[in-house]
């Protein structure tokens, strides 16, 4: 599990989130990264894991640009070396750093599980722990990425019994009516990680805020009410389309809808 611990740190390193402050690397800890990410690979060939040793010497060389170039070079090599045999501790291990960690680790921590995920079948029962820490963040700036590991994890349970999707997934493009894309501003009630600054509209595309409390004001409901109905939104769609959608189950499923 040292790949695994040390990941959330190698990811924060690669971050161009302005929310998160100034990147690690550019404040002296350069040589930090570079030596951390050669031990890694000198570690990986002593296990013969050749193709994880090629990944950490790129990212020693700065040849790794992205988080999600990291990612898609780690998750399957991981999956296929490690999961599911030790899925459980490490998925353990960044939820735990996701609860209970620093803020500036959260948004890295979701894209390393939803990336995890695509790559991992999950059995059904180990899913309720990983959904009543993730939804806390449904309603927090950190939306678009909580969701989206929701959505990766119900497709990851749903993989394991043998159904997948029959159709494209809403999180993935963007399709849909015009009052299903506009999600209203939300007021984070759980999370640690503020206010959301925007909302998602069509193709993905980004909609100010303040061009939307107009809209919330006249209509009088309350914003947590409104976070909530925008969440229904999203995952009914994900819910109808795998095995764990069955309308009995949305409420043990999704902790933090109370109505679905």
């Amino acid at each position: 599990m040292h790949i695994t611990g040390l990941l959330p740190w190698l990811c924060l390193q690669l971050s161009t989130d302005p929310m998160a402050g100034p990147v690690p690397s550019q404040q002296g800890n350069h040589q930090k990264v570079c030596t951390v990410a050669t031990n890694i690979a000198v570690w990986c060939r002593a296990k013969s894991l050749e193709d994880l040793a090629q990944v950490f010497i790129a990212y020693s060389r700065q040849e790794i640009k992205s988080i999600a170039n990291l990612l898609a070079c780690v998750s399957p090599l991981l999956s296929n070396e490690w999961f599911p045999k030790h899925s459980a501790i490490a998925f353990g291990l960044l939820l735990r750093l996701l609860e209970k960690g620093p803020t500036e680790y959260q948004r890295v921590v979701l894209l390393i599980l939803k990336a995890l995920l695509q790559h991992t079948p999950m059995d059904a029962a180990q899913s309720p722990h990983m959904y009543a820490i993730v939804s806390q963040l449904v309603e927090s700036t950190l939306c678009w990425e909580a969701l989206s590991v929701l959505e990766a994890l119900l497709q990851s349970c749903s993989s394991l019994s043998g159904h997948h999707s029959q159709e494209s997934s809403f999180l993935e493009n963007g399709q849909g009516g015009l009052e299903d894309n506009l999600l209203v501003p939300q007021t984070s009630f759980k999370a640690r990680s503020g206010h959301l600054q925007y909302t998602i509209g069509s193709s993905l595309g980004l909609i100010s805020a303040q061009s939307m409390q107009g809209s919330v004001a006249e209509s009088g409901i309350p914003t947590k009410e409104v976070a909530l109905q925008n969440t229904r939104l999203i995952l009914g769609r994900v819910l109808d389309s795998c095995a764990l959608g069955r309308r009995r189950d949305y409420r043990r499923l999704v902790p933090f809808v109370n109505n679905m």
